[in-house]
């Protein structure tokens, strides 16, 4: 009995209360900015925002660091090996080539 007394007392929620999230283009905005200017496209994945602490301590200690910059971190130094990787590679990729051509040349 109450609770049909309540529904009919309450109103119903009007649909212009109702909170969402857009993504469409406008709400990016500064994207092409940032990116144009050497940023990151959403301001968060890297810069002083993200990279420095939030806090320290009033002797000039840093605070502890998070999970979440470990994280990002360990993610930055394997794509650093990775990168050192394929450049070491390339590298010797060049040189056999240059092998390869010198003996080549020298058959002929």
């Amino acid at each position: 009995m109450a609770a049909v007394l309540l529904r009919r007392i309450s109103p119903p929620i009007p649909l212009c209360n109702l909170r969402m999230i857009a993504t469409c283009r406008h709400v990016q905005a500064g994207q092409k900015w940032r990116t144009s200017h050497g940023q990151a496209p959403d301001g968060l994945r890297y810069g002083p925002l993200t990279d420095k602490p939030d806090w320290s301590y009033a002797d000039g200690r840093l605070a502890p660091e998070t999970a979440r910059r470990k994280r990002r971190m360990r993610n930055r130094l394997d794509v650093a090996q990775r990168i050192s990787q394929l450049l070491t590679e390339i590298d010797e990729a060049k040189e056999n080539t240059e092998q390869r051509s010198s003996s080549a040349q020298g058959k002929y």
